[in-house]
Parts: structure tokens; C-alpha cells; sequence
């Protein structure tokens, strides 16, 4: 700005400069320039171009806030859009220069090709890592989703094993030492010593049978039990 040679064009190049730092901050950070990305870019465009003509012998400096601008686009916009700004800015950097220079900017340009070229693919490779870093954070995300989803897999698993082997043998155990009971039962007298006994025994096989059969079904996975047969 100390190029500037009065100080109604210096006032003019810090206001331009807090544009750029406003349109920044409220558009591109908050993610609002979302809606319409080409309003954001075209207006920040027209502030720095409004910035270069201003009569300065240190327009190069100004230049470095259209290598910001390039790769913010190289950032948020697919190659071939991402490219058309970069020329875009190019363009305009090179057409003031040249005019403001004459055929001696034409060094100049040559510089503002490699270093918007050199921007550009910064931004680009920003992007990619972006969206490298996305892709394994989803891939994160789903390995922890599936994981959780084999843990509770493993305990339908394991409660349906422990229900067969409770319905396979030990109530079936049960439930044969209940009938051998009741046919003890039936071939004493009451009047027997054995009677009293049997009877209780009886009753605790049945007890612990039906125990069994309470406890099978709790270990019935819960999802099932709204289900249909086919289901």
C-alpha cells in the first residue's frame, strides 16, 4: 500500500483489502458461498481487480491475494471448473500488467503462469487429501459399525448355542427323570416310605423343567420374536 502515491488511494486499497477479508471470512468460511460459488469468486475477483489498477508501484504484491483466491478454487471446484478460474485470474493479473507495463510485463506473465499453475495444484492436492481424509473416516466409521454388528452377532450366536444345548439335553434329561417319577409314583402305594419322596422329586423335576423352559426362551434373540416362521 506504500506504493500508493496519496492517501485517498491508500483509505481505497485498505478498504479493497478488508472487502477481501469480509468476503472471506463470511462467505467462504462459513461455507455460505456454497449456494452459488461463482457470486463468491466473481466478487472477489472484481475486488482484487479493483485493487491491481490502482496506480501502485507494488501492484506484484497485490497479486499474491489472486494466488489465495486460485487456490481456494483449486480446493472446492472440480479440475476443469478449478481450471477455468485459475486462467480467469490469470488473465486479468497478466491483461493489467501488461497494459500498466507494456511489452517489459510480459516478464511478469511469465511469472504469474508458473506461480498460478504451481497454486493451482497446491489447492488440488489440498483437495484430494480432503477427500482421501473423508473416505477414510467413512471407511472408519463403517469398519466400527460392522465390528459392533459382529459383537452382537457373537451373543445372538452364543445365546441361541446355549438355548440348544439346554433344549437338547438337560431339559430333555429333566424331563425323563420327571417320567421315570411318575411312573415310580404310579407303581407304590401312598401307604410307602418312597411315596413322600418320590412325590417331592417329582415336583422338582417338573419345577426345574418349567425353569428351563423360561430360561430357553429368554435366550431367544428378542428380534424374533415379532417374526414369522418364513421371516
Amino acid at each position: 500500500i506504500s506504493g500508493l502515491h496519496s492517501l485517498l488511494l491508500q483509505i481505497t486499497a485498505l478498504v479493497l483489502c478488508l472487502v477481501f477479508v469480509l468476503l472471506y471470512r463470511f462467505l467462504f468460511r462459513t461455507g455460505a458461498y456454497e449456494r452459488n460459488p461463482a457470486i463468491y469468486f466473481g466478487l472477489q475477483a472484481l475486488v482484487l481487480t479493483l485493487l491491481i489498477m490502482l496506480p501502485s508501484t507494488a501492484n506484484d504484491a497485490f497479486n499474491f491475494l489472486f494466488y489465495i483466491l486460485t487456490v481456494q478454487a483449486a480446493v472446492v471446484f472440480t479440475t476443469r471448473v478449478a481450471a477455468f478460474w485459475t486462467s480467469f485470474y490469470f488473465v486479468i493479473a497478466s491483461a493489467v500488467v501488461l497494459f500498466d507495463r507494456g511489452v517489459i510485463g510480459l516478464y511478469a506473465v511469465f511469472f504469474y503462469l508458473a506461480t498460478f499453475v504451481v497454486c493451482a495444484i497446491f489447492g488440488h492436492s489440498i483437495q484430494q487429501t480432503e477427500l482421501t481424509s473423508e473416505h477414510n473416516q467413512r471407511l472408519v466409521d463403517e469398519l466400527r459399525e460392522t465390528q459392533q454388528k459382529l459383537k452382537e452377532l457373537a451373543v445372538v450366536e452364543e445365546r441361541n448355542r446355549l438355548a440348544r444345548d439346554l433344549h437338547d439335553s438337560v431339559k430333555q434329561q429333566v424331563f425323563a427323570i420327571s417320567m421315570q417319577l411318575s411312573a415310580a409314583r404310579t407303581s407304590i402305594s401312598e401307604n410307602d416310605k418312597a411315596y413322600v419322596p418320590v412325590i417331592e422329586a417329582e415336583r422338582l423335576a417338573q419345577q426345574a423343567g418349567a425353569e428351563l423352559t423360561t430360561l430357553i426362551n429368554a435366550l431367544r434373540p428378542p428380534g424374533l420374536e415379532s417374526r414369522t416362521l418364513p421371516a
